[in-house]
């Protein structure tokens, strides 16, 4: 078994479709082979997507459709799919030009993620949908979910210092109702661009969903911008 293997632990039937699975599409640029990881990633997003609507249908049975469905888009957000990337050292094993490797991509969230989506689209393929749900539920036993969806906003400060060198700033846009029933919408700005808005019964709903609103444009955007330059 190689290294990824081991700590899957899940051994590929076929070695070819590990392979295409951790090679993303930067390495073919200097190098010969059977094509990148990103239709495997393509396919890897939608198991992985069902496989955590199930778990947590099944294990918060109290919860409602609106919390469900925050929860499991915390699950399968690139900043915690590249953390269960980096529990296994993922980053290790994908294949990447040497100018995207000497630039850090090795531990990149969009890159590491998106090849944790690939190698589980590939343990589909290769064994099946209880093969992939055995390790997808293994790493959602291993964390406090219920952490999740009070993090978007901790995750969208870390961003955007990272990436703009600044805060979010939350803005009330909006507030209606009587003072038992008030409603709030919400809108973050980073460095004068409106990244995403949210609302809710609360200041705080309104801006933890804001925040994750906000957190799928940024990675939309970091896909796209990575998808031009690898163009180039």
């Amino acid at each position: 078994m190689t290294e990824i293997e081991t700590r899957l632990q899940y051994s590929f039937g076929s070695s070819e479709l590990l392979d295409k699975a951790l090679t993303h599409r930067s390495y073919l640029n200097q190098n010969r082979g059977a094509g990148d990881n990103e239709r495997l990633e393509f396919l890897g997003d939608s198991v992985i997507s069902l496989i955590v609507c199930d778990y947590l249908y099944r294990k918060f049975e109290e919860l409602q459709e609106d919390r469900l469905s925050k929860l499991k888009s915390s699950i399968v957000s690139q900043r915690n799919l590249s953390a269960w990337a980096r529990s296994i050292d993922l980053g290790d094993s994908v294949k990447l030009s040497d100018s995207e490797r000497t630039s850090g991509g090795d531990d990149k969230d969009s890159i590491i993620a998106g090849c944790f989506e690939s190698v589980i689209g590939a343990v589909f393929i290769d064994g099946g949908f209880d093969a992939a749900g055995v390790i997808v539920r293994r790493f959602l036993e291993d964390q406090r979910l219920e952490d999740l969806e009070n993090d978007s906003k901790s995750g969208l400060q870390e961003i955007a210092q990272a990436r703009f060198s600044t805060l979010p700033i939350y803005r009330i846009i909006k507030e209606a109702g009587p003072a038992h029933e008030k409603f709030f919408e919400v809108e973050v700005d980073i460095k004068g661009n409106v990244y995403g808005r949210g609302a809710g019964r609360s200041k705080k709903e309104a801006q933890k969903n804001a925040a994750e609103d906000a957190l799928g444009n940024l990675k939309k955007e970091s896909s796209e911008s990575e998808t031009n330059n690898n163009q180039i």
